[in-house]
């Protein structure tokens, strides 16, 4: 049996609040935070007395966009955790829980807000919207219609991205979702990848070369993820196997080599929102916080704020949709950290999915934090982890780092046999060994074997657990 170590650090509300006045948010939350009040304020502002988007298309638009617009903004409203009880966010809410959704897009985008919603008249609609878009697909592909209708057989890789977040949504929620549609979408996204890594609008035929971009390699990579997390949870369950799924090794380095702040790469100022949405969808699915050196959020949100007008809003001519893929952008992208996975020379990342299974506990069970990024260096008061087959080497830069931040730190993860490369330690830092009180032998998966009494600021609780709890 494989054994981690965890040395745990749980706060309890008033301890961190007590942290929250401690570290005050820098001026870049700041204004990150008065910008989404804004942009909040200008799509409240479009919702008329009826609930819908005055600029929403009608229910005899070509491509069934109705209702569309309406959704989004919702969608972005409650994930910005605007209260449902406001009221032209409940006329929203009212118009879209009675509205005949018909494109791909809106019953998608509907989907995604009832799941922000989470109240039981949702979960009707939630059902109805995840049964269409489960028929509405043609071999994991998705176009503005159900089956392509009206389309000519066409598809694209936009609707197929939308499609997926809004079945993954409700599936979040606790809606059933079979497994062969997973199967389905990840063999589409499989087919689609493009020799560079990345993916296109759609794939065209040989001897054309399709044309990969940002908001579209955005889309497949954050779509991969979500397939692997529900086919192949138990695919890194050993230390031993490969340390990278390697279609999404490949889509993270087209991201990596094409990423630039303001713009969507290789497309410019063009649907420049929807790859902010897409990009954080990425860092939702995924926990990276840096694309190589480009620490992806701040430099985007940096170049964001520069580009937002002065009645909140941001675009020109879909200013509607525009605000509300930068809230989602906002919103999401400032998710509070639970854990900092360490990267570093070698096999570092032999279970991609342990700390998103962890952080899932967690959430389910203990605290309300998702995030889990991928750093070079620990950051912060958060939790630092190990999972990797190869000795650590730490640059002296990096050592010193530790020297001040493991006091701190609250969750150092490392395989056994990592450890014994180590000298026996957990980083091969004897002061963590000093902070550990004593082994407890019994298994993560049970809360109540991590809560034991108060949990102070600074105490360590160190447990052992089999390693299959939280692998993949």
């Amino acid at each position: 049996m494989r054994t981690f170590v965890l040395l745990v650090l749980l706060a309890q509300p008033a301890i961190a609040a007590a942290q929250s006045q401690a570290y005050p948010p820098s001026k870049l939350t700041q204004q990150a935070d008065a910008s989404l009040q804004k942009a909040t304020e200008f799509l409240l502002s479009q919702i008329d007395d009826e609930g819908m988007i005055k600029s929403d298309y009608g229910p005899d638009y070509s491509k069934g966009f109705y209702g569309g617009k309406t959704a989004l903004a919702a969608y972005a409203l409650l994930a910005a955790d605007i209260s449902p009880e406001t009221p032209e966010l409940q006329r929203a809410i009212r118009w879209l829980l009675s509205a005949k959704l018909k494109s791909t897009y809106a019953i998608a985008l509907r989907c995604c807000a009832m799941a922000e919603w989470n109240q039981p008249h949702a979960w009707k609609v939630m059902k109805h919207d995840v049964s269409w878009l489960l028929r509405a697909d043609k071999n994991g592909a998705y176009s503005y219609k159900s089956k392509h209708k009206h389309d000519d057989g066409r598809y694209d890789n936009s609707n197929t991205q939308i499609a997926l977040l809004g079945v993954w949504a409700a599936a979040q929620c606790g809606i059933e979702v079979p497994k062969s549609y997973w199967l389905r979408l990840e063999e589409h996204w499989l087919n689609e990848q493009q020799p560079d890594g990345g993916w296109g609008y759609f794939k065209v035929p040989l001897p054309e070369k399709t044309r990969t971009y940002g908001s579209m390699t955005a889309a497949g990579v954050a779509s991969l993820f979500i397939c692997f997390d529900r086919l192949h949870q138990g695919r890194y369950a050993r230390t031993t196997s490969q340390s990278q799924y390697k279609p999404l090794a490949a889509g993270l380095g087209w991201l990596e080599k094409n990423f630039v702040a303001g713009k969507n790469p290789k497309k410019g100022r063009q649907y420049y929102y929807y790859w902010l949405y897409s990009l954080e969808r990425v860092g939702l699915t995924s926990g990276y916080k840096y694309f190589g050196e480009h620490n992806w959020y701040d430099e985007s949100l940096k170049e964001l704020l520069k580009a937002q007008n002065d009645d909140g809003s941001w675009g020109h001519s879909r200013r509607v949709s525009d605000t509300a893929f930068a809230v989602l952008f906002l919103a999401r992208g400032r998710r509070p950290v639970l854990a900092n996975k360490l990267q570093y020379k070698g096999k570092w990342n032999c279970r991609p999915h342990d700390l998103v299974n962890f952080a899932r506990h967690v959430v389910e069970l203990l605290l309300p934090i998702l995030e889990v990024p991928v750093v070079e260096a620990p950051s912060g008061d958060a939790f630092i982890t190990l999972n990797g087959i190869d000795a650590v080497d730490l640059p002296e830069s990096l050592a010193e780092m530790l020297d001040v931040a493991l006091p701190r730190l609250g969750l150092v993860v490392e395989p056994a046999e990592l450890a014994e490369q180590n000298g026996g330690l957990p980083l091969g830092h004897p002061q963590v060994r000093g902070d550990a009180m004593e082994l407890v032998e019994r298994p993560i998966a049970d809360a109540s074997n991590v809560v034991e009494g108060e949990c102070l600021l600074g105490q360590l609780i160190v447990v052992s657990h089999d390693c299959s709890s939280f692998a993949a």
